[in-house]
């Protein structure tokens, strides 16, 4: 029983936190571009996946593994 139950948890973990973009629940948020401003200067990106944290910061992963750490005070993310 308590193998079903491990076995369980570890599959809903997969399917919660490895489907598409950035999905929460039945929410699914997907961005293909972003504008980041990084030091005065605005950059115009591809977004690969990305992810948001309590506290404001958001990592963007660009098409050429470029990562952008930063507050969403410096970001538009744009959606198709």
């Amino acid at each position: 029983m308590r193998k079903k139950v491990v076995g369980l948890l570890i599959l809903a973990g997969v399917f919660i936190t490895g489907c598409g973009n950035q999905t929460v629940f039945d929410t699914k948020w997907t961005f293909g571009e972003a504008i980041i401003n990084i030091g005065g200067e605005y950059r115009e990106i591809n977004v690969t996946k990305w992810k948001d944290y309590e506290d404001g910061i958001v990592q963007i992963v660009a098409e050429d593994g470029t990562v952008y750490v930063t507050h969403y005070q410096n970001v538009v993310m744009i959606g198709k």
